[in-house]
């Protein structure tokens, strides 16, 4: 939606409905190992999460397991949730910068994912972007979520630049959320100060009881499956809603 109005709301610029600060979480609850298809019981490591202050930026750190060889790698769904209120509004905005802080920390990354998720009586829209800077399924590249086929798609109109430790990387997602067709609508998004369009929907699936209801967000650090742990910074991290 490439609306002077409602983009000056989702960016912040006029206020709206809005979760700002959220870097500043006392805590994220771990949903345990998770892969493309939702959590899993198999081993799982620990994942520690600092808060951010006026002056510093939340700290996240994954210590992966290394699983055997066949099972699926080791990633950290880490998640709060925002409000359990039923939510009107259709246009949503997810702002956020990171940086993998040193060069450890870029060698032993896979992906960083971040997400808002809203649920509607059991049905759910998923709003998330995935950063990967590895060659592991796909070129490195900026990639959205399909929540109804459990699928990342890639953006290769997306330019993709190599991490640099320590520098952040700017981001403003806008979305849609239609409640006709129940579907989510990736509209748009701002990297780095560069428009891009998107305009991409899935289907919202029905995936917990009729009686729930959310909005939460989540970041999920991905491992490459050798066991080793690495830290992302996390700062400017918003919500809005119109």
């Amino acid at each position: 939606m490439n609306d002077p109005t409602i983009n000056a709301v989702l960016d912040g610029d006029v206020k709206s409905i809005e979760w700002v600060g959220m870097e500043f979480t006392p805590s994220l609850i771990d949903g345990g190992g998770a892969d493309t298809g939702g959590p899993n019981r198999l081993p799982h490591g620990r994942t520690t999460w600092v808060p951010g202050s006026s002056s510093t930026p939340a700290i996240l750190t994954f210590n992966p397991v290394r699983r055997p060889q066949g099972q699926p790698w080791d990633n950290s769904y880490n998640y709060n949730t925002l409000t359990r209120t039923k939510l009107t509004g259709s246009y949503y905005g997810h702002q956020f910068m990171f940086a993998l802080p040193t060069p450890k920390d870029v060698t032993n990354c896979n992906a960083v994912e971040f997400e808002l998720e809203l649920c509607e009586a059991g049905l759910l829209y998923n709003m998330a972007w995935q950063w990967k800077p590895s060659n592991i399924d796909g070129p490195p590249g900026w990639r959205i979520f399909d929540k109804s086929k459990e699928k990342w798609i890639a953006q290769p109109q997306i330019p993709f630049t190599a991490p640099i430790p320590g520098a952040f990387v700017e981001v403003s997602a806008r979305f849609r959320v239609d409640r006709n067709l129940k579907q989510t609508w990736h509209d748009s998004v701002v990297i780095g100060g560069k428009y891009f369009p998107i305009n991409a929907s899935a289907a919202a699936p029905m995936k917990w009881s009729p009686k729930t209801w959310y909005l939460h967000h989540a970041v999920q650090p991905d491992s490459l499956g050798k066991g080793a742990p690495f830290s992302v910074l996390i700062k400017n991290w918003n919500a809005r809603m119109l």
